[in-house]
């Protein structure tokens, strides 16, 4: 696991930073709700479908993630953030055990709570929500969510069965290096 995490919902003895990745910057330090164990799992895929895919691409898109997820037990990591993100995040959430692991580019105090679809996940202990210690600011840029892609490949690519996945217009899927 790249970083350090801090747990807000979690006692001291339950979650030491020191236990939790290798010490390094603040930049590489992640605060950290739902379902910690979702980072140790296998077959993570980072998600990342741009902008630029069609609507009429995206419910087929949803259809394989979801199936993979169901097929496979693929648990996805992603910012869940453009629109194509959030509807294959919305099909998991309805699936009964499908997780989920979501970066959020915005700072995450210690008194966040889970809202709207994200209850039942965390309640049934298959969401995972991690977000940067620092605040990056008022409305995430680019370059905060390309980084936050970067983050959930590295983390994707690193447990085994992993992947990194890239959806670009057309055909097919671009697997990212």
């Amino acid at each position: 696991r790249p970083g350090r995490f801090d747990c807000p919902w979690q006692h001291d003895e339950e979650c030491d930073p020191a236990d939790a990745g290798p010490p390094g910057t603040e930049a590489d330090h992640y605060r950290l709700v739902g379902a910690a164990d979702l980072l140790d799992r296998e077959r993570l895929v980072a998600l990342r479908i741009s902008r630029r895919v069609p609507a009429d691409q995206i419910p087929r898109i949803v259809d394989d993630c979801a199936r993979a997820a169901a097929q496979k037990g693929y648990t996805y990591v992603s910012t869940f953030y453009s629109p194509g993100e959030r509807a294959v995040r919305m099909e998991l959430a309805r699936l009964n055990d499908a997780a989920l692991i979501r970066l959020i580019p915005t700072f995450m105090d210690m008194a966040y709570r889970p809202h709207g679809d994200e209850t039942p996940l965390f309640a049934k202990g298959r969401l995972l929500v991690l977000s940067r210690a620092h605040d990056p600011g008022e409305a995430p840029t680019r370059a905060e969510l390309l980084d936050l892609n970067a983050i959930a490949a590295r983390l994707a690519t690193a447990s085994p069965g992993g992947k990194a996945v890239y959806v670009q217009p057309g055909p097919t899927y671009v697997q990212a290096p």
